[in-house]
């Protein structure tokens, strides 16, 4: 059972919003730990990926000090890639340390790769940070650490610490096309507890106080679903995302886009479906040197008869041709659809948030071919984003009345308050796109979500105000922030309530204004009740248990 390296998903395990009550969010692991685990696997190290959430949810008894005890890991990689991670997966950091001061603990992923230096700073029971991509440095931290004599300065991205001091060694591995060939992101054998994670890990929170088959019945799409590695690196800028061309610079050190070979990812999907994963999900993203990729992709999927549903995510408008194609490839299955993000129902603001822009008519096109060939689509929009106000909230909602009373095959209509990622363009220059940012620094990120009120769920945990949004009030930031919160909330409640906005577009009741608004007054009431209920069970368990579980010792 002894393991050379364990790699650990952390979720964000306290969050609160009046719909679902408590859960635990970011139950996705990050794709790249599959690829380092398998790697080092490979290398003939033991090896193991732990998510702590599902290790919890199988099994409210579990011990991490109890498991580090049996495994005794030399060396322990924790996941820091989104930012609602911050709190959580310092927090068992610190644990890991107290457990065993002898564990090597090291970070990696987005944020903490643009965070690297205020938390090295910081927390000192850290070891060390992979800045950028993480695979072959942490191979080589594997190697030192393990070798009884290491030699850290020879680890690319690694900063570490030495005799009290903290070293920056240069950012010298960037994956390329070889590179990514080389990985493998579906060696699920080193997940424990990987039959847990497939059912459960369908989206992205998980809802406490309920069994598994509720918590089933409440995810967006009923099969499992797998997303599929097909690239590395963004050419454009999109205002709100850490994962644009400017914070791949930044962040990675990466100037362009690579891809997988159409061979590696067919293996992929295959290695998925063999696990039985009933639906995998594939980012469709314009490439400027392989402009057929997604094509070749599909033909190759057709022609070897894989039966699997897929998710298609769209960037941008996908063209008619690879629509077709993408209907071929998965003919006898209903597991398949398209989305796509308008953002916004303005042309003006979405034109300024998104780096692939098309217009409402070009959108209406796409949308009646998809119609016509009888795919399933979804639409995403948000709101709050920058150099919106009110009308253009307003020209969201029309929009999609006017889609839903034209398209049959549009299965929902999600909208959100989009978070500031570490990185993006707006979070760097917020001037620029007149937000005020009230996040800059890790410390800001660590303590936001220590509060459980924190989730993306909830305008609260955006970091940010835009001024189309704020009327403002007293001087100071926090007047116009509250002002904001407080504007965002009631923008969501009155033109994007999820259960409201579910009932008037499934039965078409947007047609009638007075049964609109007497579904979108009925849907706040019963939102309340549900938080008042949500609650109350709480505080029964408080009440049993002494205190909220302790999902790390």
């Amino acid at each position: 059972m002894k393991k050379d390296c364990l790699l650990i998903h952390v979720p964000k395990f306290d969050n609160y919003y009046k719909l679902i009550g408590d859960h635990m969010f970011v139950m996705m692991i990050a794709m790249g730990l599959f690829a380092i685990a398998d790697l080092v696997y490979r290398k003939g190290y033991s090896t193991q990926i732990l998510h702590l959430g599902v290790e919890k949810i199988e099994d409210p008894g579990f011990s991490l000090r109890g498991y580090l005890e049996e495994v005794q890991p030399k060396i322990v990689g924790l996941s820091l890639q989104w930012q609602n991670q911050s709190y959580d997966a310092i927090q068992v950091a610190k644990e890991i340390k107290a457990i065993n001061s002898k564990i090597f603990v090291v970070l990696g992923g987005l944020t903490a790769s643009y965070f690297y230096e205020e938390i090295m700073e910081k927390f000192s029971f850290i070891d060390a940070i992979i800045k950028g991509e993480g695979e072959i440095p942490f191979l080589k931290a594997v190697e030192e650490v393990t070798s009884g004599n290491p030699d850290l300065s020879k680890v690319p991205n690694l900063v570490w610490r030495e005799k009290g001091k903290i070293r920056d060694n240069p950012i010298t591995y960037v994956a390329g096309n070889d590179d990514l060939d080389g990985l493998n992101f579906t060696n699920f054998k080193l997940l424990k507890n990987f039959q847990a994670y497939r059912s459960l890990a369908k989206r992205f929170f998980y809802v406490k106080g309920i069994s598994k088959s509720a918590n089933s019945a409440l995810m967006s799409f009923p099969s499992s679903m797998f997303p599929i590695f097909t690239s590395r690196g963004c050419p454009v800028n999109c205002p709100y995302c850490g994962g644009g061309q400017a914070a791949q610079e930044i962040i990675n050190r990466r100037s362009g886009v690579n891809v997988r070979s159409v061979d590696k990812v067919i293996e992929s999907i295959k290695d998925a479906q063999e696990h039985n994963y009933e639906t995998i999900y594939i980012n469709y993203l314009p490439l400027k040197n392989d402009q057929f990729y997604f094509d070749k992709l599909f033909e190759k999927i057709k022609n070897e008869r894989i039966k699997i549903g897929c998710i298609l995510d769209c960037w941008a408008l996908p063209p008619k041709e690879l629509i077709l194609k993408f209907k071929e490839a998965f003919p006898k299955t209903s597991n398949f659809a398209i989305s796509i993000s308008p953002q916004s129902g303005s042309e003006r603001v979405r034109r300024l948030n998104r780096g692939f822009y098309f217009s409402n008519e070009e959108l209406l096109q796409i949308l009646a071919h998809i119609s016509e060939l009888k795919i399933h689509t979804a639409l995403f929009f948000s709101f709050g984003v920058a150099f919106e106000n009110l009308h253009d909230v307003k020209e969201t909602k029309s929009l999609q009345n006017l889609l839903a009373r034209k398209f049959g095959n549009l299965v929902s209509f999600p909208v959100y308050a989009m978070p500031l990622d570490p990185g993006s363009s707006a979070f760097m220059n917020p001037g620029k796109f007149g937000i005020v940012n009230t996040r800059s620094s890790f410390m800001d990120f660590f303590n936001a979500y220590k509060d459980q009120d924190a989730s993306p769920l909830s305008a609260s945990s955006l970091g940010y105000y835009s001024s189309g949004l704020v009327q403002l009030g007293r001087p100071g930031r926090s007047s116009k922030q509250k002002t904001f919160e407080r504007r965002m909330q009631t923008i969501q409640c009155r033109y994007f309530c999820i259960l409201s906005n579910f009932i008037t577009y499934r039965f078409k009741l947007f047609k009638v204004p007075l049964l609109d608004g007497l579904v979108s007054l009925s849907a706040r009431m019963f939102c309340s009740t549900l938080s008042v209920y949500w609650k109350c069970k709480n505080l029964k368990r408080l009440d049993v248990k002494g205190k909220e579980e302790d999902y790390v010792n």
